[in-house]
């Protein structure tokens, strides 16, 4: 399972975080939900949750989050948890602008 994200600063300080799943669900019909869907979303920072999302099988099978966050500092790190409906999961860490 892999995560593509994207971050911007705004002039007003607040950041931008974008966060894209690619090919995550398996949906097999249209009449069936997918087997496989995105369960869970947590966004951190310095261990604080910031952002917690759970989530069901009406979840698109390439999922797209935009989060915006004020009074975050320029080089801080967000910590990025996700699992699906199996259990099977990850993290990654972004570092801001």
């Amino acid at each position: 399972m892999r995560i593509e994200h994207r971050s911007l600063r705004h002039r007003d300080g607040s950041v931008e975080i974008r966060l894209y799943f690619p090919g995550h669900a398996a949906w097999t019909s249209h009449d069936k939900p997918p087997s496989r869907y995105l369960a869970y979303l947590a966004v951190l920072a310095g261990g604080k949750l910031l952002v917690e999302s759970h989530l069901g099988p009406a979840i698109a099978p390439e999922p797209f989050f935009s989060f915006r966050f004020d009074g975050v500092e320029p080089g801080s790190r967000l910590r990025i948890e996700w699992r699906n409906n199996a259990g099977e999961g990850g993290a990654t860490e972004i570092e801001l602008p």
